[in-house]
C-alpha cells in the first residue's frame, strides 16, 4: 500500500504497508493488512488522523475482460498495488478504511 503526503494521489515510492488478505464478499472487495508504523511513522500517523475521509484505489495490469450485454466483466487481473487516499480522489469513492489497534 502506498500513500502521498497530500492524501490525494498515488505515490509508489511511499510504501506505508502491505495487504495480507483480500476477499470478495457479495459485491465488495475487502482487504486487510498492516501499516508500517515504525518505518513510515509520520505518514501512517497522517493516515490515522484522516482515516474517516480516506478510501483506496487499486493498481492492476494485465486486466482481462469480457462483454456481457454491454457490461465489462473482469475475468482476471494482476494486482500490482494500491493507494490510500481521500475518497474524493479515489477511483472508487465508496471505499473506506478502518484502522485496528
Amino acid at each position: 500500500m502506498n500513500a502521498d503526503v497530500s492524501l490525494s494521489a498515488h505515490n509508489q515510492r511511499n510504501i506505508v504497508g502491505v495487504i495480507d488478505l483480500a476477499e470478495i464478499v457479495g459485491d465488495e472487495l475487502r482487504v486487510a493488512g498492516r501499516l508500517y508504523d515504525k518505518n513510515m511513522a509520520t505518514l501512517v500517523a497522517l493516515v490515522a488522523q484522516h482515516a474517516g475521509v480516506l478510501g483506496m484505489s487499486f493498481e492492476a495490469s494485465n486486466v482481462a475482460t469480457r462483454d456481457q450485454g454491454g457490461i465489462s466483466v473482469v475475468e482476471g487481473l494482476q494486482w500490482t498495488g494500491c493507494a490510500i487516499l481521500r475518497r474524493d480522489k479515489a477511483a472508487f469513492a465508496a471505499t473506506s478504511i478502518q484502522l485496528a489497534a
